[in-house]
């Protein structure tokens, strides 16, 4: 167990979400709102590997921004797209999907996510 609850994320075996969950800590005042979208994220990733999911995140702009996207690589081919995704240069500080709506790789930032709305099981 962490010494601090600001260590929740050091407990996290997932290397993308330990990652975005560290963000999360230093980004956020409240350790209980951190620990909170970290879930959202696992979850909504777990979701991904094999659906589509509809969920809801604020843009930097600050407009809400329902999405429908997946990670899903045969999914993501019926798009006649990549589906290794974007390439990153520099550290992971984006949560990246492929978005169904608009046929490519979008990403935000962790903090920014609301909530997870549905998941359809193609």
């Amino acid at each position: 167990m962490p010494k601090k609850k600001s260590d929740f994320w050091k407990n996290i075996s997932d290397p993308e979400i330990k990652t975005l969950s560290k963000l999360l800590s230093e980004r956020l005042a409240s350790v209980w709102e951190a620990m909170d979208k970290s879930n959202t994220l696992a979850e909504l990733k777990d979701h991904m590997k094999d659906d589509i999911v509809n969920f809801m995140y604020s843009k930097t702009s600050g407009e809400d921004r329902p999405a429908f996207g997946t990670r899903c690589p045969d999914i993501i081919r019926r798009y006649n797209a990549d589906p290794s995704g974007e390439h990153r240069d520099g550290p992971l500080t984006t949560f990246t999907y492929f978005d169904l709506t608009r046929r490519s790789w979008r990403s935000f930032r962790p903090e920014n996510i609301i909530r997870i709305e549905d998941t359809y099981t193609i």
